[in-house]
C-alpha cells in the first residue's frame, strides 16, 4: 500500500491546483489508495505533510499555503515519492 505522502503527491499532481488536506484524503479513500482503521485519516494526512515540510524545509515535495491547504512545491522534483495510481474513470 503506497504511503500517505506518495498518494498525496499523485493526487496533488493530477488535480493541477492546491488542495485541503481533507479533500486529499477522501480522494485517496474514495478510490481506496490508502487504508486506515482511524476515526480521522485527514489528520494522519495532514500530519503526514506537515512532517514532510518540517524535516525537509525548502527540499519538500510539499507547501503549505493556507489552512490545511498544501500544493506541490515547483522547486523540487520527484524522485522515488512517485507512485504509479491507476484510477477508473
Amino acid at each position: 500500500m503506497p504511503s500517505f505522502k506518495s498518494v498525496a503527491y499523485e493526487i496533488l499532481k493530477e488535480a493541477k491546483k492546491p488542495l485541503h488536506s481533507k479533500e486529499i484524503t477522501e480522494i485517496a479513500l474514495e478510490r481506496r489508495l490508502i487504508k486506515t482503521s482511524g476515526k480521522t485519516p485527514e489528520v494522519t494526512m495532514y500530519a503526514q505533510l506537515i512532517r514532510d515540510i518540517n524535516s525537509n524545509k525548502g527540499n519538500s515535495l510539499f507547501v503549505k499555503i493556507g489552512p490545511s491547504l498544501f500544493a506541490l512545491n515547483k522547486k523540487v522534483k520527484a524522485k522515488n515519492e512517485s507512485v504509479k495510481i491507476h484510477t477508473k474513470r
